[in-house]
């Protein structure tokens, strides 16, 4: 069956936010401290991306095989006040492709879907987040010419 890349719409919402607790499961057992998820994860993710796919900037997308979703992204235009690209930035923060064999290919499908919207809505520049673990992720952003420009670190205090 072939894979399906749309616009994301609320009723996205149920799936999207149990792809994400999955991964931030994967996420909390690799640095407990920085993604120990709180109580009201799941409640404040959907809240907050029902907020997201409700502002006329965002860009949302699913990959769908017949009735299953499998993989989202999702696209703010948000840039630092501080910064002046020139246009538009777009942040990709959540981007969450269920593994499978193709995984590489709708992880690609969805980037694309994004860099597209953000050209057409007259953008400078594509950020993404990813994780360093998330080597599928790190192809596909240097197989689109994305360049490392920033590295976060973490050390639990306690």
């Amino acid at each position: 069956m072939p894979i399906d890349v749309r616009p994301a719409d609320t009723g996205d919402l149920p799936e999207m936010v149990a792809l994400i607790t999955e991964e931030r499961k994967d996420l909390a057992a690799r640095r407990p401290v920085y993604w120990r998820p709180s109580d009201t994860a799941q409640e404040m993710t959907n809240a907050f991306f029902d907020h997201l796919l409700g502002q006329a900037s965002t860009r949302a997308f699913v990959a769908t095989e017949g009735d299953q979703l499998l993989g989202f992204v999702i696209a703010t235009d948000t840039a630092p006040p501080v910064f002046a690209p020139g246009g538009p930035s777009y942040l990709v923060d959540d981007w969450v492709v269920l593994p499978r064999p193709d995984r590489l290919a709708i992880l690609e499908a969805l980037f694309e879907a994004v860099e597209e919207a953000a050209l057409a809505a007259g953008a400078a520049q594509v950020v993404c987040v990813a994780v360093l673990h998330d080597a599928d992720k790190h192809e596909i952003l240097a197989r689109k010419g994305l360049d490392n420009v920033c590295t976060w670190a973490t050390k639990p205090l306690s």
